[in-house]
């Protein structure tokens, strides 16, 4: 005759045996899973609307400029002196963030030399307005998706940098001034 509770006692062990290796199975997956995001996340492609923790750690702050036959004009801008910032800004910034993100990157003097800038994965047309130590324009360049480097030919002590739209609306050029007394100390 057969003792059907050592029937049920040796089931009930070899459900409970299944039912551990199923959990760790589980467990094992969503490690896995968790493991995978961490390294594939940083490979994922950024939205239009990305900002790198570069550009969100500048100091932001309002400037003026006047503009001829324009009036002042108050924009808050991205102050930096780190050029690294700046590529890393320039290279990693959406398309839909350079909508109402500007940089105002300081020399922290007027230099002598042509200042170049690593345009090679912009995501959107800039324009960069060279200025001297008065703060006067003295040079506007454009890049375009595609471009590899833009020059600042003149002397210049602070360039800034926006979506050449957004540039052209507000009407900054050649002969726009920077309001020096504006800038943090």
């Amino acid at each position: 005759m057969i003792d059907l509770a050592k029937a049920d006692e040796s089931d009930k062990n070899l459900w409970l045996q299944r039912g551990k290796l199923s959990l760790y199975a589980i467990v094992a997956a969503g490690i896995g899973f968790l493991v995978g995001l961490y390294i594939v996340a940083p490979m994922m492609p950024k939205t239009a609307a990305y900002v790198p923790d570069a550009v969100k750690k500048m100091e932001t702050d309002v400037v003026g400029f006047t503009n001829p036959g324009n009036g002042e004009l108050l924009l808050p801008v991205k102050l930096t002196e780190e050029e690294d910032a700046v590529d890393k800004g320039l290279n990693s910034i959406g398309s839909e963030a350079w909508g109402n993100t500007y940089l105002l990157f300081d020399e922290g003097d007027v230099t002598s030399w042509g200042g170049d800038f690593d345009v090679s994965k912009i995501k959107a047309s800039l324009s960069f307005a060279g200025m001297n130590g008065e703060g006067e324009v003295v040079e506007v360049k454009e890049a375009e998706v595609g471009d590899e480097e833009v020059e600042i030919e003149s002397d210049h002590r602070w360039v800034l940098i926006m979506k050449t739209e957004v540039m052209n609306e507000y009407g900054i050029k050649a002969g726009s001034k920077l309001m020096t007394n504006t800038l943090p100390d």
